[in-house]
C-alpha cells in the first residue's frame, strides 16, 4: 500500500486491534468457566491459559510495534 512503518502499524491497529481485544476477552471468559469444574488440574490450566492470552495481547499491542519501529531499516 506504500505506507511507511508507523503508518502501517497504525493501519494494522485500526483494522485488527479491536478484533484482538475482543477475541482475548471471549477466549478468557470461556477458559474461566473451567474454574467451576471439580477436577482440580483444570483450575491451573484455566488460570495459566487466561494469563497466557493476556500476556500475548500485551505483547501484540505494545512490544511488536516497538520492535518493528526499532528494527526498521529505512
Amino acid at each position: 500500500m506504500g505506507l511507511n512503518t508507523s503508518e502501517a502499524i497504525i493501519f494494522a491497529f485500526e483494522s485488527v486491534g479491536f478484533a484482538l481485544i475482543v477475541l482475548t476477552i471471549i477466549l478468557s471468559a470461556g477458559f474461566l468457566v473451567l474454574l467451576f469444574a471439580y477436577f482440580i488440574p483444570l483450575h491451573g490450566f484455566a488460570l495459566f491459559s487466561v494469563l497466557a492470552f493476556f500476556i500475548a495481547l500485551i505483547v501484540d499491542l505494545l512490544l511488536f510495534p516497538a520492535l518493528l519501529l526499532s528494527f526498521d531499516k529505512k
